[in-house]
């Protein structure tokens, strides 16, 4: 089967009798008919792979946005303790050590 684009819409045409033989064409359809049954078979074929790999995407966006929160937590929690530990500290210092106190009030 060929395409033949010679007439209004495309066709799909067996020409090889005709080439072969001068025989006339026999076989011809239009195309667009024949490809929207293609396309659909095709998707229809394709859509439980196409839903199984969403499902998989989706699926890994939770583990890589669960693990992102937990970085941040981390990173809360450990912002939390140094100002914690720099608050003991600030307090635990002499009031008349006035250099340690200035260090410990810029951290």
């Amino acid at each position: 089967m060929g395409v033949s684009c010679g007439r209004q819409r495309p066709r799909y045409e067996c020409r090889t009798a005709q080439t072969h033989r001068a025989e006339p064409v026999c076989q011809s359809f239009v195309a667009p008919a024949v490809d929207a049954l293609i396309v659909n078979s095709f998707l229809d074929a394709v859509r439980p792979a196409v839903l199984e790999a969403t499902l998989v995407t989706l699926h890994d966006l939770g583990r890589e946005r669960s693990a992102v929160d937990r970085q941040w937590q981390l990173h809360l929690e450990r912002a939390r303790y140094e100002a914690r530990l720099a608050g003991r500290q600030y307090d635990a210092v002499d009031p008349d050590n006035r250099l340690v106190a200035r260090g410990l009030g810029r951290r």
